[in-house]
């Protein structure tokens, strides 16, 4: 996830080619930090452990919303549709890993029981573990760990804390291990097969023509028959879904597109200019939504990206 924007379908390595695993942080109380912290619809092959530390947050996952409002951690398996919002103050850390470093060669009754079927997917972590669980103090002391292995021996790289040196890697997969042998002694490992809702497929391609199109006009009727329904239960749906109307949704595409060309150096196109080629008519319209989303103006922004004071 980025500071204020994440991806759709997350291409990039989580962390390095030989070890795919990284830690992202957000924290309001940090210099530079958005004044609302947003991670729109997006998936990806890593499975995900969220630590909700302070604030309030709306986390979608699939069809499915929940309210955090508390303490709590929330598991994102791989290819699993999910988006998050929340407002000052706020302080969340997310571990990415691929499953497979978890992988062993030998076949024991961990790796039979436990880590295999975790990979297949017959078995599934729980969404939300909260404080009333018996494992969240093992939970938390055990992430707290994996942070301050990241923050002490990391090398951090734009949104990204990578571990390189081996002894960190191993204390890593030890306390991601130990993390699942205390979800699982206290019984929150399922093996319901997630059924599969049609109406997440249909996002992800809703999604990914938003991100083609971005640049030109999108029309809520082009939206509603990707998703097979008329324009207004399409609305309170998406509304529903990801906490955010289909044009906030757009216009946060487009901003991030636009964050990114502003951020380049060798881009010389004039505010104006970038304004259009991401879609926006309106240049007023485009400084205000910019504004709404970063906290500065673009002319600030692109001189803070130049100057590397962001």
């Amino acid at each position: 996830m980025d500071d204020n924007f994440s991806r759709l379908e997350e291409s990039r390595v989580q962390g390095t080619f030989s070890f795919p695993c990284t830690m992202y942080r957000a924290d309001s109380s940090l210099p530079g930090a958005a004044p609302v912290f947003l991670v729109k619809p997006h998936w990806h092959n890593a499975f995900e452990l969220l630590y909700f530390e302070k604030g309030v947050y709306f986390f979608n996952i699939n069809m499915t919303q929940y309210r955090v409002n508390s303490e709590a951690f929330c598991f994102v398996e791989s290819e699993n549709l999910h988006s998050l919002h929340c407002k000052n103050p706020y302080r969340e850390q997310a571990l990415l890993f691929e499953p497979g470093i978890l992988s062993s060669v030998s076949m024991d009754e961990s790796t039979r029981s436990l880590i295999d079927p975790l990979l297949r997917k017959s078995l599934r972590f729980p969404d939300i573990v909260t404080p009333q669980d018996g494992c969240f103090q093992e939970l938390k002391k055990e992430f707290l760990r994996l942070l301050r292995i990241f923050t002490d021996s990391g090398e951090v790289h734009e949104d990204q804390l990578f571990l390189h040196d081996p002894s960190s890697q191993l204390r890593v997969k030890a306390s991601i291990l130990t993390i699942l042998a205390c979800v699982y002694e206290d019984g929150l490992l399922h093996n319901e097969e997630q059924k599969e809702d049609p109406r997440v497929e249909s996002m992800k391609n809703l999604m990914r023509y938003v991100q083609t199109h971005y640049a030109g006009k999108i029309y809520l009727s082009e939206l509603a028959e990707i998703m097979h329904m008329n324009e207004q239960y399409f609305c309170r749906f998406f509304n529903k879904t990801t906490g955010r109307t289909p044009m906030a949704y757009i216009n946060d595409i487009r901003i991030r597109k636009a964050a990114l060309l502003l951020s380049d150096p060798q881009n010389k196109m004039t505010v104006l200019d970038t304004a259009a080629a991401c879609g926006f008519t309106n240049t007023g319209h485009f400084i205000t939504e910019f504004r709404k989303r970063t906290g500065m103006a673009p002319k600030a922004y692109r001189l803070s990206k130049l100057q590397g004071t962001l």
